[in-house]
């Protein structure tokens, strides 16, 4: 499979261009202002050769193959043209056209084109062809857009990578946050999105440094600019519901402003918006985002389930986020971001967990849980930027405390305990970024300075205690100190059409670790120093030849681990390939190729032994070191005259990880020992994906994936082998034949198969229906239909069906009210089971379920 792949990506320096005429001209209307986004397809008899569409100032340009026999222009709202040409002897052909406009109606549907304009690496969507009259936040919106995707969380990818940037009107008020826009910003006061592709946010490095992220922009209506909008909401219901939200923007030409202030027990989550997402191209993952240090170690964390959050999260949160942008010339600003939130919730957990190590008998835990957490959080951030085309600088100081506790009560077949923690944190953040241009050469310099202080204290009270401590009370006091920094500096040279990077570096980080367990034994105290040096250099490589890309890295380090007086070295590196190929004006094919190793951090050492539960305590003989191949192809196909985007993906992975892990489990007052010194891990995928807009009447999206992973590893010293397979399957449809009515459906299908030995499968299946209806004027209706099914072939496990019904009901008492009743599972859904395999674990685990649920409201925009 390997050299498949390499063999397919290789073909990417063996396609040729043989276009020998080039056509151009402008398109403009009977006026003379340009068309962009007019598309140009050109003709041998009634075979389509060759296409591409007008930019921003009307012109064109394509190159085609001989044999030319018409060309045919076209924008929806205007009239076809098409010419007959003879190019006999001809290499060049300009052709200007006037296209004149064309309204047209059908009976019953008003037929509005999809204004979509085109300029360079820009595309503008006009939002009227996108927003509905029910939307209620922007994700809504931009998920109807090509290429746009946003999860629940507000992470928003453009063709699967992850943006670097959403601006609003050009300015970048939110940086990290933008998930705060994403959710609040009205729908209605939207004009207009643009997505800016190939997007390099430092002005300086435009045109040298290449990007392969793209950026948002979001443009309002004159009516939500230069003046404060404010919007109020509350609800109330049964039993003992609330919600409440109160809001305040203001977006100037020199100065931007957003206030937002929510609080909630009725399942919403009203959390997430505040975090700060991943701007780098990688995945979005939590526990990245919530600062830096060793990971919380609280073992109560929150429960995840495959159905909406907003059945089972009880929760009462409060939030407050106060952003504010001044303009302080025309290159630089200054920018204020403060949250401060309050998150509490409650979870009733039933797990039942099977055990079957290999040969030996298997052992099953039941567990009994209600588990509570608490997190308290004030972050506050502070940015200088200035930004032109020939230096930048960027300078970012943040402070972050959190204040977070949580406990547990449990009951379980091996005994009962309860838990508390508490887990004070504090850090502080300074970041300093700066960019200088003299000809042809880039310079950079970044400076980034970390510190973190952690304090942890931890009670279990559980007679299952006794047989490692001689009591059953234990508290264990836990302390650390996390500074580290890292320094580079950097040399871009322009390179024909191309950029070559030197970046060498030097990271430092030094840990201090005191951890105890109480009642003391040696064995479970520590105090470590630790200290980490790294000095890295960074090769990079970028050209453009020929409708190719080619972005070559090599990243070497040599890093030094000291803890006490021992020392080890690490050599570290993660050379890399990325091609991209424009096959065609609508065909483009990228491939990634990268092989290297990674190692864990030095914090992993300190943790010595650590008590994460009422019967587990860890320890770490060394930090983890993976060694890994990753392969990866895409075949994207973009359509914006038929508004059809579709992909395919195939990857391929390969790691290989060591970590000398030891784990003391307690099962009937009995110590069992499991050691998980060494993984192999080997998977594969394909996936393909399409996406079609009828106009603004039809949207249609889908998408499927294979998947299959080996997995060698070493448990309490025997050998295991493990194979999951995956089939998954998506369908999203969303009709609207006219501003009354909408439909809108949305499925999934995912079969695993888990084989040790035996063979275990388990299919999933979530269909969403949802009708919009406005039976009279200002009033609509909406209803929702979730269904979640679980099927499994071990007969230990019965088959799962969760219905889910919802209603709600909107009037509009005016253009600045509306009055709300929300109707939530009312068919009084009390209860979830779900059956998963997890390493040589089948777990059954039963959570309890908000049920039905009822608000009524009312929501003023100002």
């Amino acid at each position: 499979m390997k050299r498949v792949l390499l063999s397919l990506m290789c073909t990417l320096f063996c396609l040729s261009v043989f276009a020998q005429i080039r056509v151009s001209g402008r398109i403009a209307d009977a006026a003379g202002n340009p068309l962009p986004g007019a598309t140009v397809t050109v003709y041998e008899n009634d075979r389509i050769v060759s296409y591409t569409i007008a930019q921003g100032d009307g012109h064109y340009e394509l190159k085609t193959t001989k044999g030319v026999t018409s060309l045919d222009y076209y924008l929806m709202g205007y009239k076809r043209v098409t010419l007959r040409v003879d190019m006999k002897g001809a290499s060049t052909l300009v052709k200007d056209v006037i296209l004149e406009e064309s309204n047209f109606q059908l009976p019953s549907i008003t037929v509005k084109p999809v204004a979509v304009k085109v300029a360079g690496d820009t595309v503008t969507y006009d939002a009227t062809a996108f927003v509905r009259k029910e939307d209620n936040t922007l994700q809504e919106v931009l998920n109807r857009l090509p290429h746009v995707s946003v999860a629940s969380t507000g992470q928003v990818k453009v063709q699967g990578v992850n943006v670097n940037k959403v601006y609003i009107e050009d300015m970048d008020l939110l940086g990290a946050r933008y998930g705060l826009a994403i959710k609040n910003i009205r729908p209605a006061d939207i004009s207009a999105v643009s997505v800016y592709y190939e997007h390099q946010p430092i002005k300086a490095l435009e045109g040298i440094e290449k990007s392969n992220q793209a950026a948002l922009n979001i443009k309002l209506k004159e009516k939500a600019k230069n003046r404060w909008v404010w919007t109020l909401g509350a609800l109330a219901g049964i039993p003992s519901l609330y919600q409440g939200k109160a809001s305040a923007m203001n977006f100037g030409s020199g100065r931007q402003t957003m206030a937002i202030a929510k609080t909630d027990n009725s399942g919403e989550d009203i959390i997430t918006e505040t975090r700060m997402q991943n701007l780098k191209p990688g995945g979005y993952k939590l526990s990245d985002l919530q600062g830096g240090g060793m990971d919380d170690l609280f073992s109560t964390g929150a429960v995840m389930l495959p159905v909406p959050q907003n059945y089972y999260y009880n929760n009462r949160s409060n939030a407050l986020s106060v952003n504010n942008l001044n303009k302080l010339s025309q290159n630089a600003t200054l920018k204020e971001n403060v949250v401060l939130f309050t998150d509490i919730r409650r979870d009733d957990v039933f797990t039942q967990s099977v055990v079957m190590p290999g040969d030996q008998p298997a052992i099953v835990i039941s567990d009994s849980m209600m588990r509570k957490r608490t997190d308290k959080q004030l972050e506050a951030e502070l940015t200088y930027t200035s930004n032109s085309r020939e230096r930048y600088l960027e300078n970012l100081f943040s402070v972050k405390a959190h204040f977070n506790e949580a406990g547990a009560v449990r009951s379980s077949s091996s005994g009962g305990y309860v838990q508390d923690y508490s887990l004070p944190k504090f850090i502080f953040e300074d970041k300093l970024s700066v960019v200088g241009k003299r000809g042809g050469k880039v310079r950079k310099f970044n400076a980034d300075m970390h510190y973190s202080r952690q304090n942890q204290s931890m009670e279990v009270v559980s007679d299952n205690l006794s047989s490692l401590f001689g009591t059953d009370r234990v508290v264990q006091e836990f302390n650390t100190d996390n500074l580290r920094g890292n320094l580079y500096t950097s040399v871009v040279r322009k390179v024909g059409k191309g950029s070559f990077t030197f970046t060498p570096g030097l990271k430092a980080e030094y840990n201090s670790y005191e951890s105890e367990v109480l009642p003391r034994t040696d064995s479970m105290y520590n105090n470590l120093h630790l200290f980490s040096v790294q000095p890295y250099a960074d090769f990079s490589y970028y050209k453009k030849f020929r409708g190719m890309k080619v972005d070559i890295a090599v990243p070497l380090a040599l890093r030094g681990d000291f803890i006490g007086g021992d020392a080890k070295m690490h050599f570290i590196y993660s050379p890399a390939v990325s091609l991209e190929h424009q096959l065609s004006n609508t065909l483009t094919l990228r491939g990634n190729a990268n092989v290297g190793n990674k190692v864990g951090g030095i914090g992993t050492m300190g943790k010595g032994y650590i008590f994460t539960g009422y019967r587990n305590l860890y320890r770490y003989g060394a930090v983890p070191e993976r060694v890994s191949q990753n392969y990866s192809m895409m075949l994207s196909h973009s359509n914006f005259r038929r508004m059809l985007f579709t992909s395919v993906n195939v990857h391929y992975n390969v790691f290989h990880s060591s970590l000398a892990q030891e784990e003391l489990y307690l099962k009937d007052y009995t110590l069992i020992t499991f050691i998980d010194e060494n993984t192999r891990n080997r998977s594969f995928s394909v996936g393909a994906s399409v996406k079609k807009l009828f106009g603004s009447v039809f949207t249609l999206r889908g998408g499927g994936e294979y998947s299959s992973n080996r997995q060698e590893q070493y448990l309490q010293g025997e050998f295991y082998r493990y194979r999951t397979e995956g089939i998954k399957g998506n369908l999203d449809m969303e009709f609207t034949p006219c501003e009354k009515f909408s439909l809108v459906f949305s499925g999934s299908y995912t079969h695993s198969i888990f084989k040790s030995g035996s063979s275990r499968g388990m299919d999933h299946i979530t269909a969403k229906t949802a009708v919009n209806w406005y039976p009279v004027q200002r009033l609509l209706l909406k209803g929702e239909m979730y269904n979640y099914w679980q099927k499994s072939n071990d007969s230990r496990y019965k088959d799962i069906s969760l219905p889910f019904l919802d209603f709600r009901i909107e009037y509009e008492l005016g253009k600045k009210t509306r009055l709300y009743a929300i109707l939530r599972n009312v068919l009084d859904t009390k209860e979830y089971n779900y059956t998963y395999f997890s390493g040589a674990s089948t777990v059954s685990r039963i959570t309890k379920l908000r049920g039905a649920e009822y608000l009524i409201g009312v929501n003023v925009s100002l």
